[in-house]
C-alpha cells in the first residue's frame, strides 16, 4: 500500500504485538492453574479475573531452560493466537537504529504519524 503508520499503541493492543506484555502482571490480571507435565513442559492456564477479549492462556514451559515453548492465546470470538518459541536469547543487544524506521530507505511510502 505504500503507506508506513507510526504509532504508540494503547496498553490493551500491546499484547497483540508482544504476548509477553499479558504476562508482566499476570497475578493482577489472571488466575493460574496448572494443568501437568510432559517431560520437562509444564503446562499452565491462565484465565481473565475479569470480562476480556482473552477467554484463555496456555503457556508451555521447558522447565531444563527455564524459558516459554510455546503460548497459545485462545479469543473469546474462538479464534487463537499460537507462538511456538524454538530459541530464546538473553539481554540481546540492538543499536537504537533497528528500531528505526528512516523516511529515506522509503522514498515511495507515504508515512503517516498517529502519535
Amino acid at each position: 500500500s505504500q503507506e508506513i503508520n507510526v504509532s504508540q499503541p494503547e496498553e490493551e493492543e500491546l499484547w497483540q504485538i508482544n504476548p509477553y506484555f499479558l504476562l508482566r502482571e499476570y497475578k493482577k490480571t489472571f488466575d493460574p492453574h496448572f494443568i501437568g507435565r510432559t517431560g520437562n513442559i509444564c503446562e499452565l492456564s491462565l484465565t481473565p479475573k475479569q470480562t476480556s477479549e482473552i477467554q484463555e492462556i496456555r503457556l508451555f514451559i521447558d522447565e531444563k531452560a527455564n524459558a516459554f515453548s510455546r503460548i497459545t492465546i485462545l479469543q473469546t470470538e474462538g479464534e487463537y493466537i499460537q507462538i511456538t518459541i524454538t530459541r530464546y536469547e538473553k539481554r540481546e543487544k540492538f543499536p537504537d537504529g533497528y528500531f528505526t524506521c528512516k523516511k529515506e530507505d522509503f522514498p515511495q511510502a507515504e508515512f503517516i504519524d498517529l502519535r
